[in-house]
């Protein structure tokens, strides 16, 4: 297998991965989870735009590339910073260190990073992905994205729903770090 079809293929799981932790962040499981860290409306409002006013930082995206001299590296360091930062979460509600301002930093640090992440990760996919088949790639890794999420959506929501409270969260968070 050729190493630019290998890179499709892993790029595909890696972003399967990822919806497993972000679906965590949406909707009913975003603010459930604010909510077990005892967050406020405007809070509560704040994470839910969080990934849009992340996007922002991608005008830096340059300045970084330049001081780490490589795209994948670039990408590698913001990925892990975004995931690691997700490693706090279930370990604080764990701890009953429950409190909202922790839960804004966190996220925020995610989001901003994952944006960065998402920034080289475009950049590198395109050398990758073979314009003549490009179409055909993206809508199959959207494809995959959608079962996925729904699978992982109607797996965190039947942990909830067995496992009620700070548990069931502390479950779905260190599953969607894992």
């Amino acid at each position: 297998m050729d190493k630019n079809r290998q890179t499709r293929i892993l790029s595909v799981f890696e972003g399967a991965i990822y919806n497993g932790f972000f679906l965590i962040t949406q909707g009913f499981l975003g603010t459930g989870l604010a909510l077990e860290f005892g967050a406020s409306e405007p809070v509560i409002a704040l994470i839910g735009v969080l990934p849009s006013v992340s996007q922002f930082i991608q005008l830096l995206a340059p300045s970084f590339l330049r001081i780490v001299k490589s795209r994948k590296r670039a990408m590698m360091i913001c990925a892990s910073a975004s995931r690691l930062s997700t490693a706090f979460i279930p370990i604080t509600l764990a701890l009953g260190i429950n409190r909202q301002s922790l839960l804004l930093t966190i996220l925020a640090f995610f989001s901003l990073a994952a944006s960065l992440t998402g920034n080289y990760w475009v950049s590198i996919i395109r050398d990758v992905a073979p314009l003549k088949g490009a179409a055909r790639f993206f809508s199959m890794r959207n494809v995959i994205f959608t079962f996925t999420n729904m699978f992982i959506t109607l797996f965190y929501a039947f942990i909830l729903d067995s496992v009620p409270g700070r548990m069931g969260f502390i479950l779905i968070t260190a599953f969607g770090v894992a």
